[in-house]
């Protein structure tokens, strides 16, 4: 089922349109979420917010709103009257909650944020190509796949001795990391 997670978003919107835009009905709100039912979120949430607003703004929704509020979740469900209205969107501004208002877990994001809309605006009004500001994706780390010898390849004994190193340095259990260099020797025939 590709139904939008009304509970457990991360971010979730309302979209007001512009009245006076001939081809909108009138005194019409939008509303949507960052997260489809039974799928999982982004974990670069920035990069989740980045990607929807440039999806919006190719979907010609800048075009047709007066503004779009985007809220983020604060507490365990998605909830307008507790939630943080962090961001205003307007077709050729914005407007970001003062990070004073901002919990300190937020305001580390704030300045990537304002980056990106500045660049984002500068593109709209120049009518250049957006694709250049999409930063890189964070991706996860399976951090099992570190401890799978079947899945690890290494050119000498001296790279298995160095994933060994930064395994421990990162915390894994020395047992863990004996058992991996082992089994890696053992099926290369090292």
């Amino acid at each position: 089922m590709n139904n939008e997670d009304k509970l457990f978003s991360t971010f979730y919107w309302k979209i007001i349109l512009d009245n006076n835009n001939p081809k909108n009905k009138k005194d019409i709100v939008l509303t949507g979420y960052s997260k489809m039912e039974g799928r999982n979120e982004k974990n670069d949430k920035m990069h989740l917010l980045f990607n929807i607003i440039l999806r919006m703004n190719k979907s010609g929704y800048f075009e047709k709103m007066e503004k779009w509020k985007i809220y983020k979740r604060t507490g365990d469900f998605c909830n307008e009257q507790n939630d943080i209205n962090f961001l205003t969107l307007y077709p050729n501004d914005y407007k970001i909650l003062e990070t004073t208002k901002l919990e300190d877990r937020h305001r580390t994001n704030h300045s990537a944020l304002v980056k990106f809309l500045t660049d984002f605006y500068n593109a709209r009004k120049n009518k250049v190509d957006f694709t250049y500001l999409l930063p890189v994706e964070k991706k996860a780390v399976n951090l099992d796949n570190l401890l799978c010898y079947h899945k690890q390849k290494f050119e000498t004994i001296k790279e298995l001795y160095y994933h060994c190193e930064k395994l421990q340095k990162s915390g894994f259990a020395f047992g863990q990391i004996e058992h991996f260099k082992i089994m890696y020797l053992q099926k290369n025939n090292l």
